[in-house]
C-alpha cells in the first residue's frame, strides 16, 4: 500500500475595510475535499453585549444558550462546496445598532474526494496562521448480516475487523517542532447503488496541529516511524514540514 500526500498552501486575503469593527471569520477546514461539510463561524459578542444592557442590572445573561447548557458565542452555519476551485468567503458587512461591522476574507480550495478503495492519504494545510497534518484513511468493511430468530441483523455498510486500526501520528516534541493530536472524525461511506447489506468502507479523518519553535533549523521529513498502526507494506513518501 502506497501511501499518497498533498502539500498544500492556505491563502488568507485581508480586507481593507472603512468600517468602525472588524469581526474574524473563521473555518474549520480551508481544504475541503469535493462535498464535504465545513463550519464557517465569527465571534458575537457584540450582540451578547448589546443584549446585556437591554436586560438591565437584574437579569444575568449566562454564556449556556439553552437550559441544558450548550455554549454558544459564536454564529456558526455549514457550507458545502460542490465543485472543484478557489473560492473567496467574505468580506461580509452588515450593520447592528447603527454600528457598522466587517469581516476578514478567505479563500476555500475544494479539492477531490478520495477514490473508494483502501488507502491513506496526508496533507499538511495551513489555517488561521496554524501548521495541521490531516491523515485520511480508508479501511474495506465486512459484512456482518446475521440470521436471527426474528428474521436478520445486519450493520449497514458493514464493519471492519476489529485487528484493523486506524492509523495515528505520534505525538512528539523534539529538535523544535511539536505535533500534538487536535480531534478526529470516523464514519462508513458506501459505493452508490449499494445495497442495504453490502459492505462499504470505513473512513478515518485525524487532525494534528505543527508548531514550529526558534530551535527549528529547517525542514523535518514525516516518515514511517512518526506513525503508529501504519498497515503493512505502507510507505509514506517524503513529506517535508517547513
Amino acid at each position: 500500500m502506497i501511501a499518497r500526500y498533498i502539500f498544500l498552501l492556505f491563502l488568507v486575503t485581508p480586507f481593507q475595510g472603512f468600517s468602525q469593527d472588524t469581526l474574524q471569520i473563521k473555518l474549520d477546514n480551508t481544504m475541503p475535499r469535493l462535498g464535504e461539510k465545513i463550519e464557517l463561524s465569527f465571534s458575537i459578542d457584540f450582540f451578547t453585549n448589546a443584549l446585556q444592557k437591554q436586560l438591565g442590572e437584574n437579569i444575568e445573561l449566562t454564556n449556556a444558550s439553552s437550559i441544558f447548557g450548550s455554549q454558544n458565542k459564536e454564529f456558526t452555519r455549514v457550507l458545502q462546496l460542490n465543485k472543484l476551485g478557489e473560492y473567496p468567503i467574505g468580506p461580509f458587512s452588515f450593520n447592528f445598532n447603527e454600528k457598522n461591522y466587517t469581516t476578514n476574507s478567505l479563500t476555500i480550495k475544494v479539492i477531490e474526494a478520495l477514490p473508494f478503495e483502501e488507502g491513506i492519504w496526508i496533507r499538511l494545510i495551513e489555517n488561521n496562521g496554524k501548521k495541521y497534518l490531516i491523515v485520511e484513511q480508508l479501511i474495506s468493511n465486512k459484512s456482518d448480516l446475521k440470521k436471527t430468530s426474528n428474521g436478520y441483523s445486519y450493520t449497514v455498510g458493514g464493519i471492519k475487523n476489529e485487528k484493523d486500526n486506524f492509523a495515528e501520528i505520534i505525538e512528539s516534541s523534539k529538535n523544535g517542532i511539536t505535533i500534538n493530536f487536535r480531534g478526529s472524525r470516523t464514519n462508513t461511506i458506501k459505493p452508490e447503488g449499494a445495497g442495504l447489506t453490502d459492505p462499504g468502507l470505513s473512513y478515518s479523518f485525524k487532525k494534528y496541529e505543527v508548531v514550529l519553535d526558534d530551535e527549528y533549523m529547517g525542514d523535518y521529513i514525516l516518515s514511517n516511524k512518526d506513525f503508529t498502526n501504519l498497515p503493512k507494506k505502507t510507505k509514506i513518501e517524503k513529506i517535508e514540514i517547513r
